[in-house]
């Protein structure tokens, strides 16, 4: 008996543990897909931010492209502008200088100089940015496709996981079925068995119980015959 409880008692752990694995292994596996499944919307976040940051850049570059087009435009007029005021400040005679010309031609020279100085250095300034823009979408450009790459790892990764977790559901109930059928067909071969049992003890209870029955008249007879003896002795 305690070698039966002994066995009963390690099947039944046994059987627990196993439960209790194949628990923990469907969780940890779901755990894992979704971990896989935020990363893989964070990853979708970083390429929006990369996609808004491309965008911004190449608005800025077409920005400073656009200013450096406007500054050429303008340095070349100044320039042309510059020889034609020094040429009519050379030309004024005392006439015009009395109206004034002379003063508003130089203040103009000294405009134009300080302004196409000014446009030089800007439109160098333009430059450096749009050059800037330039390395900046490149690394953006190859930020992005690594971003691609990643994307593409993690919902490979994803679907290794997926599948893992099927076939995991398919293993365990392969197995379950398989416990089932075990047991059912254990219940079915042992079920003859308790019956042939039943009856056989039956058998023997109903043999007992007439045999019990047999000997209580073969001693009431018994017990006939020695009274009927003891009245045939008194009377003779």
């Amino acid at each position: 008996a305690r070698t039966i409880l002994r066995s009963w008692l390690r099947y039944r752990s046994v059987s627990r543990f196993a439960v209790l694995k194949e628990e923990w292994q469907v969780e940890n596996s779901t755990r894992t897909l979704m971990a896989w499944h935020s990363l893989r919307d964070d990853v979708h976040q970083d390429m929006e931010d990369v996609r808004a940051d491309i965008k911004s850049t190449r608005r800025a570059r077409s920005w400073a492209r656009k200013r450096v087009r406007d500054l050429r435009s303008f340095i070349a007029e100044a320039e042309l502008r510059l020889p034609k005021v020094q040429s009519q400040i050379i030309a004024l005679d005392t006439v015009d200088i009395d109206k004034g010309w002379d003063e508003a031609l130089k203040n103009e020279w000294e405009r134009l100089t300080s302004q196409l100085a000014m446009a030089v250095e800007e439109k160098r300034l333009m430059k450096i940015q749009a050059s800037r823009c330039d390395t900046q979408l490149l690394d953006l450009q190859l930020e992005y496709e690594d971003i691609e790459l990643d994307i593409d790892d993690v919902a490979m990764r994803e679907q290794e996981e997926f599948e893992l977790l099927r076939r995991l559901e398919i293993q365990h109930a392969e197995v379950r079925a398989e416990s089932s059928w075990i047991a059912r067909v254990r219940h079915a071969r042992a079920w003859p068995r308790a019956r042939r049992a039943c009856r056989g003890g039956g058998g023997m209870l109903r043999r007992r119980g007439r045999g019990a029955c047999a000997g209580s008249s073969a001693s009431k007879r018994r017990s006939r015959c020695r009274y009927r003896r003891r009245v045939a002795r008194a009377r003779g």
